[in-house]
């Protein structure tokens, strides 16, 4: 989350520290506390868009999975999801990115259930690749629907990720041409709470710039 960045840049040398080295013994356990350090380093960095550092730990985070026969285990599977992430967000191989989400997805569903917090935070994800890529808009707007159902239920109306899952819906309905409709969603999201707390919040940025394409295009219509 973003307030805890600061805490997470404190601890980002120690954990680098951790990674130069090799582990002390051939043993299941340390590969996989390895695992999950490259995961948590790799998702901080992806977060803060230094998408070239995240793609190095995810890889060796899978590479580690598979090396121990964990490949579709749910810590494998949400490392997946961030390679998904990656992969649509830095390298924009959105065609490669929307196929590994959607077998992380069908995977998660089985293995986890519906509406366990990796799904979801996969739906997430995959709504972002389908919208970026311009595939399926249709698709993508009944994901974001059942995402922000699934969301309220867990943790309630006015929790962060249900705001994050609004504004994904916005920018859906704006590529869907639902202008108004988005921009009522957008305004809406702008306005929360959660999101005023901070102005740098990328979740705030992210709101205004969508808003205001919407209102230019509008505007031009």
């Amino acid at each position: 989350d973003f307030e805890n960045w600061n805490t997470c840049a404190r601890y980002l040398p120690h954990a680098e520290t951790i990674l130069s080295g090799e582990p002390i013994e051939d043993s299941k356990e340390l590969h996989l506390r390895r695992a999950a350090v490259l995961f948590r380093t790799g998702l901080y960095q992806s977060r803060r868009q230094e998408f070239d550092q995240a793609l190095h730990k995810t890889n060796c985070c899978l590479k580690i999975y598979h090396e121990i026969g964990l490949d579709h285990s749910p810590d494998a599977l949400r490392a997946n999801t961030m390679l998904g992430c990656i992969m649509h967000r830095f390298d924009k191989d959105w065609p490669s990115a929307v196929s590994l989400l959607q077998d992380t997805l069908q995977r998660q569903e089985q293995l986890l259930g519906q509406d366990h917090p990796d799904t979801l935070e996969t739906i997430s994800q995959l709504v972002d690749a389908l919208v970026s890529y311009g595939s399926d808009l249709v698709t993508a707007e009944s994901m974001c629907r059942r995402l922000i159902a699934a969301r309220e239920r867990l943790y309630g109306p006015d929790h962060i990720l249900v705001v994050q899952a609004r504004i994904s819906l916005g920018q859906t309905l704006y590529e869907l041409a639902k202008f108004h409709e988005a921009e009522a969603l957008l305004r809406a999201c702008a306005d929360h709470s959660a999101l005023r707390q901070s102005q740098t919040n990328p979740e705030m940025i992210s709101v205004y710039a969508a808003l205001a394409t919407v209102l230019d295009d509008q505007e031009k219509s």
